[in-house]
């Protein structure tokens, strides 16, 4: 079966040295630290992509933070993006998105964010799918020390142009 290419955009607000998402989105709304990714999941075969546990597909794009890069767009390397993953901690599944990034300084980051598929209130899918929950590590995993946290939006105006067939 043919393969599916997304794209998305997603922006927010990270604070820096905060560990918890919406005190980092606070802080960055506070001390106007937008972060932004214009990014490009791509699933070669669907056939393979659904049979495959971990649904890994490539991530790919540009990421945005004021504190790190100014208005520089940095590009992303070893981009993952995972659906569903099952959160051994909540046992809630997760989208993931994963990916490095070099700051124009030359320090190397590492981006981990979730989105929280879970049925915690009534028809509440469409916030789920739209909310990512960040953190960026200095070095190249979540082994480095913290950077930040943060969160970050989909804005569902732009969701008619997000699938398109390869």
């Amino acid at each position: 079966m043919a393969g599916i290419r997304f794209e998305e955009t997603m922006d927010g607000f990270l604070g820096e040295n905060i560990r918890n998402f919406s005190d980092g989105e606070d802080y960055g709304i506070r001390h106007n630290n937008p972060v932004k990714f214009d990014v490009r999941i791509t699933i070669d075969s669907v056939d393979d992509f659904i049979q495959v546990s971990s649904h890994e597909a490539k991530l790919t794009g540009k990421f945005y933070c004021t504190s790190i890069g100014g208005d520089k767009g940095m590009t992303m390397r070893g981009g993952r993006f995972n659906l569903f993953d099952v959160n051994p901690e909540s046992g809630h599944r997760n989208m993931r998105y994963r990916f490095t990034f070099t700051a124009p300084d030359g320090k190397e980051y590492y981006f981990a964010g979730f989105k929280d598929i879970f049925n915690d209130k009534v028809f509440d899918i469409i916030d789920d799918l739209t909310t990512l929950f960040v953190r960026i590590y200095e070095g190249k995993d979540e082994l480095g020390e913290l950077y930040g946290s943060g969160v970050m939006y989909f804005r569902v105006r732009d969701m008619a142009s997000i699938m398109q067939m390869i």
